[in-house]
């Protein structure tokens, strides 16, 4: 049962870090791809960077989660 939970929790850290990667994707791609010109050049910017800020936060969640499951496993070991 631990070793399941164990796997899951990876998986969901992985899927958190790919999700990351495609946030600051479309972030960048929306600023400085020319793909987008039908767009108003201060709307690509606007959702551009909340698109980046977005996948900044997520990192910081991750990062702050792998710290908060480091320092369980250390406490209850």
């Amino acid at each position: 049962m631990a070793r399941d939970k164990h796997l899951l929790s990876k998986i969901m850290f992985g899927f958190g870090f790919v999700m990351v990667a495609i946030f600051l994707g479309i972030g960048i791609a929306l600023i400085f791809s020319p793909k987008f010109y039908y767009l108003p050049p201060n709307m690509r910017y606007v959702v551009g960077l909340f698109f980046i800020a977005y996948g900044l936060f997520r990192i910081a969640r991750i990062i702050n989660s792998i710290r908060e499951q480091k320092r369980k496993e250390y406490y209850d070991e």
